[in-house]
């Protein structure tokens, strides 16, 4: 067996015991323990570990992550593996065809390569480090036939009840580890938990309407540390001390691509990241926003129909 090389193979001390509890997860608030700790491969539902672990650099934090998925005679889509890093491609067979997900692609083409990063450079992790159930998919779950008994009920509703303990155990500990001159977050979930608002206000008495961080209010904004930026800007704690940047989620982007949000993260949110990366002192690769490239909304159209499940037949590929 080829031995690794130094730069795949190094996880630096400092995070050492916290992999190693973040694998180990069972906080006995989080509902995932409670919901579903278990898949239909009788795999059990298990963190996802941040990867690639650049100390005192930028810190890349999503939502939750996905799952591997199989299909199981007239059930489609079904939970079923976890996959092995956050915001990664990932290609494995589903009982019908060959998936080919391509969800790390792009997430690179369009945020990190716009702004001049590399993965290597970065700390990527999620929010929430288990898979979660959304209704459909424990309804499907619970149709297959099941070796053991194990019932499974949704969390996707229940994310910010994940979030809490997921921030407060790991979170927390991975931004002192860390020290990231930056936090990029990707999407509105993950920058509530930032805010420290998961879902709803801490206060009683609160001048923001409803009661509820407004994401659009503070999307494509440079938060600086130990400067509240406006009245929307909630931050306290270890994440008031640290600059923070929020960029809409790749699924809104996918969803929705001509949305008001969707027009702003390549006209304004980009551009306003990259110049606060800039302004940090934060290594980039280019001199200037790479969002010009009149290719590149036409390579992530087709990255997106080329992330379903397919299968070769010889020479031709087919889309299940």
């Amino acid at each position: 067996m080829p031995k690794q090389r130094k730069s795949e193979s190094r996880v630096p001390r400092r995070a050492k015991a916290l992999l190693k509890a973040i694998s180990r997860c069972r906080h006995p608030e989080c509902p995932v323990v409670a919901r579903h700790p278990f898949y239909w491969s009788e795999e059990p539902v298990a963190p996802v570990v941040p990867s690639y672990l650049k100390l005192g650099n930028i810190m890349i934090v999503a939502a939750y992550p996905t799952a591997m998925f199989v299909n199981f005679e007239t059930e489609k889509h079904i939970p079923y593996y976890d996959v092995s890093e956050p915001l990664a491609d990932y290609r494995y067979y589903d009982g019908t065809g060959v998936r080919d997900v391509k969800a790390g692609t792009y997430f690179d083409r369009a945020y990190l390569i716009p702004l001049g990063l590399r993965r290597k450079d970065l700390w990527i992790t999620n929010t929430v480090k288990c898979f979660l159930f959304d209704k459909k998919q424990a309804r499907r779950h619970r149709k297959l036939p099941m070796i053991k008994p194990i019932r499974i009920e949704p969390t996707r509703e229940q994310f910010f009840d994940c979030a809490r303990p997921c921030v407060e155990t790991h979170l927390l500990r991975e931004v002192k580890i860390c020290k990231p001159k930056l936090i990029l977050t990707i999407g509105a979930e993950a920058a509530e938990a930032i805010h420290g608002t998961f879902g709803k206000s801490k206060k009683k008495k609160d001048d923001v309407p409803g009661g509820k961080l407004i994401f659009s209010k503070i999307v494509g904004v440079p938060l600086r540390a130990n400067k509240r930026m406006n009245r929307y800007d909630k931050r306290e704690g270890i994440f008031f001390k640290t600059n923070i940047f929020h960029f809409i989620h790749p699924g809104y982007l996918m969803r929705v691509p001509y949305g008001k949000l969707s027009k702003e993260h390549w006209s304004k949110h980009l551009p306003a990241a990259f110049e606060f990366i800039k302004e940090l002192g934060i290594k980039q690769f280019r001199d200037k926003v790479g969002v010009k490239d009149r290719n590149l909304k036409k390579d992530l159209k087709e990255i997106e129909i080329e992330s379903k499940h397919e299968i070769d037949h010889g020479a031709t590929r087919v889309t299940l």
